[in-house]
């Protein structure tokens, strides 16, 4: 049993020295010192593996930005594995407006020497086919105007009967006569479309219905009923407020062209099926994003439905097959009646030819001769020289900017893998930080923090394998680094920086730039990915370039991809990497906590140590008051 004083419990009071006059608080902190030092002990050990995960971190990303710097595949500038860039096209002639017709482009395999293209020709083009007439056309009234009661009279309203915009210009039309009959209406709004927009912009006239029809040949007009008109004249002729001479292609089959049937059709032989309530954009939308190659367009300028096939070329064609439905065939909503296109084009030119007797022809605009890719824009009897030369400048500063990158990635590889430790710097206690300024945390921690990652394994390994991807030899190329001006010091061996002679690397790349290049990135059929055997990568890695080599280091340690044994990159399992399935799964976040788990049992084991302590000075401080007060009573009593 518990005994209180006053009824509270010794476990939940702690009564400090006051009957005693000991200093309770240092000698309970001293008796649980033991554990104290083991919850700072572990906390440190904590902090000692979140910077080191910080430390790997850190590494992971320098990784990355060497390999976004230097194998981006949409930087063909700096992207060292590209074919780009080591040839250069050169204009001879003064065509200004080259660019207008031709782009042309010369990848490594280009032949240097001097080309004409004496003419192109024609153009490649896709099999299409549009609609035959206009699918909306008008603003079309739905009532018979024969049927409204004539004189037809709106002279009571005052100026403000209904609007119509054209291509956005919106003007008052003011129908506040009495009409004898629907010819007189017509010839009326015919006079105010004349006044606002000029002679036959906009058309009233009777269709064949014998309704009210407006047009417009080449814009766009709109009507709009005036609110706080009280004769709504729109109304009366079957015409609806926001109505345009354009189809509403966010509307459905049924409400634009009045569907009653299921929808369906083939192209090119994919079959698509639509209920009668699906909207014309979303059937658009489906065509287009099918295997059928082909793509529908409308034009709210023509007010016409474009079909085009996605191939170029004469072998380019639509197939069209009506099922069920309008929206093909004979009696075609959006006026394609086609069941069959083959109109498409090849593109045309001659090349080194001026007798013009050589065709040269391709299905496509955009094709590739001889290590040169030409781009056709447009036609042109005009003779384009250009000369395919070798890009010296190009090529060796793609290579000193590789190299620069490389030296300052193995250069901080190598640091951090040296880096002194001060292994008196402890990671600081709560208490310790609280009689310290901040500068004082930041140049201890800075300390504490130095050889985080020093021998660390993963890093060797790092360096090891780039330093490797340096000195093998890369099999099927006749040349070495040596050869070419790239060396290591003489003098310091344990420094690995590659140093470019520029004048011995320049006159190889104008000799031979291909062949300076394979050194960097010679290829293999055998493709880098994670699940590789290990015949399989010795086998690539004897036969690929430097700048590859060292490619397939860097995914080998940040890859997102696993491996056969289930493993992302060496770092993303280590450290993980933020957004990934590894920033939560990696074996120092696994680690931490743990170690949280220790810390939070060793900081219980210590409060309920602190807690018994204080339990029993608080009795005998309790014992000793008792004590006091019989002494003080026993006094009185001896005083009187």
């Amino acid at each position: 049993m518990v005994s209180s004083i006053n009824g509270a419990s010794y476990r939940n009071l702690r009564i400090g020295g006051l009957a005693s006059g000991m200093d309770t608080d240092e000698i309970i902190a001293k008796l649980i010192s033991r554990e104290k030092n083991k919850v700072d002990s572990l906390k440190a050990d904590k902090q000692l593996a979140v910077w080191q995960q910080e430390a790997y971190h850190e590494i992971r990303d320098m990784l990355y930005k060497f390999k976004n710097d230097c194998f981006n595949v949409f930087d063909s500038e700096n992207n060292i594995l590209l074919t780009g860039g080591s040839k250069n096209v050169a204009l001879s002639n003064t065509a200004n407006d080259f660019e207008k017709y031709i782009d042309i482009l010369a990848n490594g395999d280009a032949v240097n020497g001097k080309y004409i293209i004496n003419e192109i020709k024609q153009i490649a083009k896709a099999s299409s086919t549009q609609s035959t007439a206009k699918c909306s056309g008008a603003i079309k009234g739905t009532v018979d105007l024969n049927s409204l009661t004539y004189p037809l009279d709106y002279s009571g309203y005052n100026n403000k009967v209904f609007a119509i915009s054209l291509d956005g210009v919106m003007r008052m039309v003011n129908v506040n006569k009495s009409y004898a009959n629907s010819t007189e209406l017509i010839n009326d709004l015919n006079s105010q479309f004349n006044d606002f927009y000029g002679d036959d912009r906009v058309k009233a006239s009777i269709s064949s219905e014998n309704t009210l029809e407006l047009t417009a040949p080449n814009s766009i007009i709109q009507t709009i009923n005036v609110v706080d008109s009280p004769a709504n004249f729109l109304e009366d002729v079957g015409i609806k407020s926001g109505d345009r001479n354009l189809l509403n292609i966010d509307r459905s089959a049924e409400q634009l062209f009045n569907e009653n049937d299921q929808i369906s059709f083939r192209i090119n032989g994919e079959l698509f099926t639509f209920d009668k309530s699906t909207s014309v954009r979303d059937i658009m939308d489906e065509i287009n994003v099918s295997d059928a190659k082909v793509t529908i367009t409308y034009s709210t300028l023509t007010d016409k439905f474009t079909l085009e096939s996605k191939d170029t070329g004469v072998s380019s064609n639509i197939e069209i097959s009506n099922i069920s439905g309008n929206f093909f065939g004979h009696s075609s909503y959006i006026n394609i009646t086609d069941t069959e296109i083959k109109n498409g084009q090849d593109a045309i030119l001659y090349i080194n030819d001026e007798s013009k007797t050589s065709e040269i022809t391709r299905s496509s605009n955009v094709f590739t001769i001889d290590g040169v890719t030409y781009s056709l824009k447009e036609k042109t009897t005009q003779a384009i020289e250009y000369n395919v030369e070798n890009n010296t400048e190009g090529v060796y500063d793609k290579i000193f900017n590789f190299v620069k990158s490389f030296n300052e990635m193995i250069s901080t590889i190598h640091e951090k893998i040296n880096e002194k430790q001060y292994l008196e710097y402890k990671p600081l206690t709560d208490e310790e930080k609280a009689g310290m300024s901040e500068k004082q945390i930041e140049l201890w921690e800075e300390k504490a923090k130095s050889g985080i990652l020093r021998r660390d394994s993963i890093l060797m390994n790092i360096e090891k394998n780039l330093r490797y991807a340096f000195w093998d030899k890369v099999d099927g190329v006749s040349i070495s680094f040596k050869d070419i001006g790239i060396t290591l010091p003489k003098e310091d061996h344990s420094k690995f920086e590659l140093i470019i002679d520029e004048t011995k690397l320049k006159e190889e790349i104008s000799k031979d730039p291909n062949r300076v290049m394979k050194l960097f990135k010679k290829e293999e059929d055998i493709k880098y990915r994670a699940t590789l055997s290990s015949k399989d990568r010795a086998r690539r890695y004897g036969e690929i370039g430097f700048a590859q080599r060292v490619h397939d280091v860097i995914m080998d340690n940040v890859r997102i991809s696993r491996d056969e044994a289930g493993n992302k990159g060496v770092l993303l399992e280590k450290a993980g990497l933020n957004g990934d399935s590894s920033q939560n799964e990696n074996i120092l976040n696994d680690k931490i906590e743990k170690i949280e788990k220790r810390v939070k049992q060793a900081i219980e084991r210590m409060q309920n140590k602190e807690d018994r302590y204080w339990q029993k000075f608080s009795a005998m401080e309790a014992a000793i008051q008792r004590m006091n007060s019989q002494s003080e009573w026993l006094y009185s009593q001896f005083s009187q």
